[in-house]
């Protein structure tokens, strides 16, 4: 009788967060013109796809411009490369002036993040924020001493991770997310991050980082 010792396969969701610059606050620099310039949505839009293709060349190999990052009809990023490198799972979000961005290699699963607040009327927040099935399923996770922002977060990971953001029928998804995993921290005072990994038989590890994003100079 032969012996095989059998090697658990592990993967890591990477997730990055950093604070964007508000444009009024924010100036550019014109390399070829020698002045400063407001920094504006465009110039936004663009540091945040550099900084999303260099984590991704820094993480799963290759170089930045051997990957780009898009997003299909709803909204959901997608990441594709020149070069053969493993399929790669995005997802992304957004509060106040954080941005979240997270890769996992093969393992479909979805990133929320929300101001961890309590709201004034708790009752009316639940009452319009989650369905009436939702809002009799809330309760075992509120038991738990899941808050309700935590909840709220949740599901929003949920959906992005089956891919449909909210469009999905939410009366169930207690009961539908069975065999995910759902991962909720707080990075920061005052915020909220959860996410949604599809039930996989891989040990999925969280890797949660504060980074500072890219700046580009403009050539003209």
């Amino acid at each position: 009788m032969t012996l095989i010792e059998a090697t658990e396969l592990t993967g890591t969701t990477h997730i990055w967060l950093w604070d964007t610059w508000p444009p009024s606050d924010c100036r550019r620099h014109d390399s070829m013109a020698r002045r400063e310039q407001p920094f504006t949505q465009a110039h936004a839009a663009a540091d945040k796809l550099a900084t999303r293709r260099r984590l991704l060349a820094e993480t799963f190999g290759g170089d930045v411009h051997d990957w780009n990052v898009s997003s299909d009809r709803g909204g959901r990023p997608l990441a594709a490369s020149a070069k053969q490198w493993p399929r790669v799972c995005l997802s992304a979000a957004r509060t106040g002036n954080v941005e979240v961005f997270a890769a996992s290699d093969g393992v479909e699963f979805g990133v929320d993040i929300e101001t961890s607040d309590h709201p004034k009327d708790r009752l009316q927040f639940v009452a319009s924020c989650f369905s009436r099935g939702e809002q009799r399923s809330l309760g075992h996770l509120l038991r738990r001493d899941v808050s309700v922002i935590e909840a709220w977060t949740m599901r929003e990971a949920f959906g992005k991770g089956l891919g449909v953001g909210l469009d999905f029928p939410g009366d169930r998804w207690f009961d539908d997310a069975a065999g995910w995993r759902f991962d909720v921290s707080s990075p920061r005072p005052g915020l909220c991050l959860a996410t949604a990994t599809a039930p996989t038989a891989r040990r999925i590890e969280v890797e949660t980082k504060w980074i500072q994003p890219d700046t580009i100079e403009t050539n003209r």
